[in-house]
């Protein structure tokens, strides 16, 4: 007769059952222990957080980008690329963009991304950007990897001298300096938006709550165009309104002694990424050369992230 094991959570199982359900167990904690995000946390693509890393243009950015275009800049020139996590899909989605579109790209094990842009900008324009990657190993351990997104907003260059913002928000205060009254007029289609007002400043300048020109009870991308005509200026305000209920990931535990980095997030944390080199679960130990540019991610499978580039001339990180 066959000798059976019994288990808690498995009921009756047999010897060549509980083989396999051990080695399991193993690979898992030797991953490093995946946990998924808890049950009641949003994703960020359905919360509206945009998280791609977006790179090119000036920098590293989180989620949002502008980039200022001239009239006769190829924009193959701006390098923009997004960073790919393991493998999977990459899609594009633009309002008048000049992207060379295909369906969807495949890409391979952790590379970047070109956003396949070209041509001369004839107008302002927007392209969003979703990434679906797909972690090996995941497929059978019941945990659901959502995609997440990322939006960069092409702008044509402008003679007036231009203050522009890009942030992930619920609400937000924008700040006009300004010593005595002044005309601020905003548009946003996207957002409907249609406001121009004579403002009085408070403490050497006019603030203008982003509640107070739309509405903010749901998830909504806002690319607000103003001025303060008195001025000559213009202003850009660009928006991710995301859900409320929505918990961003925290800022992990950093330790540095001699050359080594450990990193500690909390359970949910899928894996993190410093440069290249990735550690699947919630903690690391990476080789750490504080004398250049380094690139901490931090990254669920539901789309939270956390991204820090670590300044060597200032040995600080700035958190994104």
């Amino acid at each position: 007769m066959e000798k059976v094991y019994k288990s808690v959570l498995f009921g009756t199982i047999s010897p060549f059952k509980f083989i396999i359900l051990y080695f399991m167990v193993f690979f898992l904690a030797g991953c490093g222990g995946v946990v998924p995000d808890n049950g009641t946390v949003l994703p960020a693509i359905r919360a509206g957080v945009p998280t791609v890393e977006l790179h090119g243009c000036g920098g590293i950015d989180k989620g949002l980008k502008i980039c200022t275009v001239g009239r006769e800049t190829n924009l193959t020139s701006l390098n923009l690329s997004i960073q790919g996590y393991w493998e999977g899909r990459v899609s594009y989605v633009t309002s008048g963009c000049p992207v060379e579109l295909d369906d969807s790209l495949l890409y391979s094990r952790h590379q970047k991304i070109r956003i396949p842009v070209s041509g001369l900008l004839e107008r302002d324009c927007l392209v969003t950007v979703t990434l679906s990657p797909r972690y090996r190993g995941f497929e059978n351990n019941g945990v659901i990897v959502w995609p997440i997104e990322g939006h960069i907003y092409l702008r044509r260059t402008s003679r007036l001298p231009t203050t522009q913002t890009n942030i992930t928000a619920r609400d937000v205060s924008f700040f006009v300096p300004a010593t005595e009254t002044r005309r601020i007029v905003m548009e946003s289609s996207l957002c409907d938006i249609s406001f121009d007002e004579d403002l009085e400043p408070q403490n050497n300048g006019i603030e203008i709550r982003l509640s107070d020109l739309t509405a903010i009870d749901e998830r909504k991308l806002c690319i607000i165009n103003g001025a303060n005509v008195e001025d000559r200026s213009l202003l850009l305000w660009y928006v991710a309104i995301h859900d409320p209920n929505y918990s961003f990931l925290p800022k992990p535990a950093l330790e540095t002694k001699r050359r080594r980095l450990k990193v500690k997030g909390t359970s949910d944390v899928t894996a993190i990424i410093l440069n290249d080199d990735y550690k699947y679960g919630s903690e690391g130990s990476f080789r750490f050369d504080r004398k250049k540019q380094n690139i901490l991610r931090m990254v669920t499978a539901k789309g939270r992230s956390v991204l820090a580039i670590w300044n060597p001339r200032t040995e600080s990180w700035s958190w994104k």
